[in-house]
């Protein structure tokens, strides 16, 4: 089932995983506000068929450590900013395990796993990319990650400072009872 997402058309899973994508970008300072995005479903003649049916995005945010955290979150992307991308520099991806996604976006997912770039040939994948991706992982599972990396957040931000505060509290106590 087609929904809108941010005014664009998108499947279900876009519209499920973006939102979780978008707050681990921010949480590790990749955006600050919002991605910024270029295409979901759509028929861009670029894009071939990957994008008709679900599960592909497209965002203008280019830096390689963004599709990383794609393929930590149960997506395959990449950056698309050299060669024919140098014009429209973006990065593209599709959702692991989306039952939406085109059969070339299935083939993309197939390439990255034999460590290819996703596109036509035989281009090897960037090696940073290579070592991010969680081969297998959902993109329902990618949530379950990111909402798993949210509470570690939480925990190293709230409690940690807590405990140590309290230690030095405890100190502090140790050293007034030796003298």
């Amino acid at each position: 089932m087609t929904v809108i997402f941010r005014g664009k058309p998108a499947c279900e899973c876009l519209a499920e995983w973006l939102p979780a994508f978008e707050a681990e970008l921010k949480a590790q300072g990749l955006i600050k506000v919002s991605i910024d995005i270029a295409q979901l479903i759509g028929t861009a003649q670029a894009s071939a068929l990957v994008h008709s049916t679900g599960g592909a995005w497209d965002i203008w945010q280019t830096d390689w450590r963004v599709s990383a955290v794609a393929r930590q979150m149960g997506a395959v992307a990449w950056p698309r900013v050299t060669g024919s991308f140098a014009s429209n520099r973006h990065s593209h991806g599709v959702l692991v395990g989306c039952p939406h996604l085109h059969p070339q976006g299935l083939a993309q997912i197939a390439e990255a796993y034999r460590g290819g770039d996703g596109l036509t040939g035989d281009a090897p994948d960037d090696a940073r990319l290579v070592a991010a991706l969680v081969r297998g992982r959902t993109w329902q599972q990618g949530v379950a990650w990111h909402r798993r990396q949210e509470r570690l957040r939480k925990v190293k931000a709230v409690l940690i400072p807590k405990a140590i505060a309290r230690l030095k509290e405890l100190r502090a106590e140790k050293k007034e009872l030796q003298k």
